[in-house]
């Protein structure tokens, strides 16, 4: 009775219903292209994931005089190391500019105002990778205006009804959801627009810079899955694999069913619609979209695609930077605006919030984890009996019905409603007693050290273990056993266990104080076996004595010299 158990290991996600996917099939009907299949009706599956991403509305209405100020000189180095960037007065560096040089005419052509943003390479997540996203040649103060993009160069719905795609998304549009929409029309840009009508796309530079394989959860292979090492008991793992399989049951019905009757449409060639393709632009779709609301000009506004902006990498600074997103469509300038969250220096990486996100919701929609991740977190919940539920216990859970369940994140703190049920299950007397007996207080977190201890050897493999892993991955190219998906499988596993390691260093440090303040109490129990008093006062003296340290080393695992 009373026992802690873990509940949650992770956040993972909220399931959001977005329509049916066959759900067009009964208005294709209509339109003319089912030929003999003879296919009414709708099917109704529900998507049962949501990459959405969490947005809010500014109300900035900014002068529009400005936005066409020049291109500041692109600098060729910083702090004494080269910068690897890209700009529209010339290459800096051919690795990374080869593939943008297209876009940049592109953002020209369509009257983007980039205030200075200019695509770079930076250091990865981890030492030895690299990731592409904006820097700015100038510094910014927070709330100046980065990017204006113009509705005309964004890929969304009303872009699609400017195509071949207008007849069929007016017959389907009440019955297919807005992401397999926006697939439809990314496959179509794509692979079929200059076919089918002569001309090539006008987002044909844009789309030729998105990767071919962005590995996400959904799409992760069973080897990356059990890299995640989720306990067989972890919720997180069942969800996972549900959402998976709902995922993979999609796309395999889009092609298997309605990619034969748009092939009929003459829209399509089967092969666009293949699993490959299909999955592609649904990660393309998930991890690329802006989200605005209420503006009708953009046709659905719940996935918009835009060029060069999208390169804005995610942060997960604090709270305050979260009360909502940096982007807002400003009907003025018929643009989708982005400002600056928070001061800039010039040579930074521009960031923006993709939301509140643990790190299974950004591997779920954009395919990576975050280190120190300060939204990563444990569940932990107390297991109470009939026996359990009575007196001060069930008083207290009366005022605070959640009180059994508490969140751990990277600070290692445990909520006082939590703690309090503990000790009231351990005899404890008075809910609100500033000076709790101290016996009571050791038992409780002797209660959680062991919990802590029971999730960590379930774990095939120790915290030091993954980070050499990593330390080792850093000196080499990509693999077959060091994939994309791999290295965000071990970085997730590495956050979990260094929430707790921090929770079993915190927790030993009280049960030594706890200990301590019961023999000086007089404590008969405390001080009835001698063994027990030289281990706790003695033994985990040592603990204590080198807790700073380690407190400091576990949370500067991620810490690296600067490099060049």
């Amino acid at each position: 009775a009373g026992r802690i158990v873990l509940v949650v290991a992770l956040a993972i996600l909220c399931p959001g219903a977005s329509g049916g996917v066959l759900g067009a099939l009964g208005a294709l009907g209509k339109l003319g292209v089912m030929g003999s299949w003879g296919l009414s009706g709708v099917l109704g599956l529900e998507s049962t994931f949501d990459s959405d991403p969490y947005k809010h509305d500014h109300e900035h209405e900014q002068d529009q005089d400005h936005l066409t100020k020049p291109y500041s000189p692109l600098p060729s180095e910083r702090n004494g190391c080269p910068l690897r960037v890209c700009g529209p007065k010339g290459a800096k560096d051919e690795h990374v500019c080869r593939e943008y040089v297209e876009l940049y005419e592109f953002i020209t052509r369509e009257g983007f105002f980039t205030s200075d943003l200019v695509i770079g390479e930076f250091e990865g997540l981890v030492a030895g990778t690299v990731r592409r996203g904006l820097m700015t040649l100038t510094d910014k103060k927070k709330g100046d205006l980065l990017i204006s993009a113009p509705v005309s160069a964004m890929m969304c719905k009303l872009s699609a009804m400017e195509s071949r795609l207008a007849v069929l998304f007016k017959h389907i549009e009440k019955s297919a959801s807005p992401r397999l929409m926006m697939v439809l029309h990314v496959l179509y840009e794509n692979f079929e627009k200059e076919k089918r009508e002569g001309v090539p796309s006008r987002f044909r530079s844009y789309l030729a810079t998105i990767p071919t394989h962005n590995p996400t959860l959904l799409t992760f292979t069973q080897d990356e899955i059990e890299q995640l090492q989720c306990p067989s008991d972890c919720p997180a793992l069942g969800d996972v694999l549900g959402d998976r399989k709902a995922y993979l049951r999609e796309i395999s019905i889009v092609s298997k069913v309605l990619g034969p009757v748009l092939a009929k449409s003459g829209l399509y060639e089967q092969d666009s619609l293949s699993k490959a393709n299909l999955s592609w632009a649904y990660n393309v779709v998930n991890s690329r979209s802006f989200s605005v609301r209420s503006y009708d000009a953009l046709g659905d506004t719940r996935f918009i695609m835009v060029p060069f902006a999208d390169l804005l990498n995610h942060h997960n600074s604090n709270l305050a930077s979260l009360k909502g997103p940096n982007y807002t469509f400003n009907l003025t300038a018929k643009a989708l605006q982005v400002f600056a969250d928070r001061d800039y220096k010039a040579g930074d990486e521009v960031l923006i919030s993709y939301g509140i996100r643990s790190n299974p919701k950004l591997l779920l929609g954009y395919g990576f984890a975050l280190p120190d991740n300060e939204f990563e977190s444990i569940g932990l919940q107390i297991e109470l009996n009939e026996e359990d539920r009575k007196g001060k216990l069930l008083e207290f859970l009366k005022r605070s019905p959640n009180a059994t369940f508490a969140r751990i994140t990277l600070d290692a703190t445990l909520n006082h409603d939590f703690l309090t049920v503990l000790r009231l299950k351990h005899g404890a007397t008075d809910i609100d007693a500033v000076d709790v007996d101290p016996w009571v207080e050791f038992r409780l977190r002797l209660d959680i050290l062991r919990t802590i201890e029971r999730l960590l050897n379930r774990y095939p493999t120790s915290l030091a273990y993954d980070l050499n892993l990593l330390r080792q991955w850093s000196t080499l190219p990509s693999t077959p056993t060091r994939t994309a998906g791999s290295l965000s499988a071990v970085i997730f596993r590495v956050e979990i266990k260094r929430i707790l390691h921090l929770s079993m260093l915190q927790t030993l440090h009280a049960i030594r104080h706890t200990y301590s303040k019961a023999v000086a109490a007089g404590n008969l129990q405390a001080k009835s076996d001698p063994s027990h008093w030289f281990h706790w006062k003695n033994d985990i003296a040592l603990w204590d004595s080198e807790f700073r340290q380690w407190q400091s080393d576990l949370r500067g695992i991620w810490t690296r010299p600067k490099r060049c």
